[in-house]
């Protein structure tokens, strides 16, 4: 198999959509922004590069996880198959040929080096989901003097 396979880093610019299949597959999707950084010593600051934007698909389990733990803004890391797709769209009444990179992932996670976060087992089941969101949301209304809890479970110290 001649797959490029790629892991990225970035951040989740869009909203997280899950939808089912008509087959009865769920599959979530969101865009991904990756910026490189890298510092000047002539002015001594970071300076950010040319960003790569990637549509990011994941499937089944994955995608149910990643809608529930996952949100817009939130710093991660993107492992799986990289598809370059052409497209012709309308500029100025001409058409341009445009590229989009899409990444179909098998991992995903959020990126420690910008955050904390606590694992939690999935449920079996979809009602089991509803329950671990209102644990999560409880437990971040109880929190803790140190650290806050998101919505989707990352604590950030």
């Amino acid at each position: 198999m001649n797959d490029t396979q790629i892991t990225v880093q970035g951040n989740i610019i869009t909203d997280i959509t899950l939808r089912t299949t008509k087959a009865g597959h769920e599959v979530a999707s969101f865009r991904l922004a990756s910026t490189p950084r890298r510092f000047d010593r002539a002015s001594g600051q970071w300076l950010d590069g040319e960003a790569t934007f990637f549509s990011v698909s994941c499937w089944r389990v994955l995608a149910r996880n990643v809608a529930e733990s996952l949100a817009k803004g939130m710093p991660v890391v993107v492992s799986g198959r990289m598809t370059q797709r052409g497209y012709d769209r309308e500029v100025g009444g001409e058409l341009v040929r445009s590229f989009s990179l899409d990444l179909d992932a098998k991992l995903i996670g959020p990126d420690l080096n910008r955050g904390i976060a606590s694992f939690q087992r999935a449920p079996a089941n979809s009602v089991g989901i509803a329950e671990a969101r209102s644990r999560r949301e409880a437990q971040s209304v109880m929190g803790s003097a140190n650290a806050t809890t998101d919505p989707v479970g990352v604590s950030v110290a």
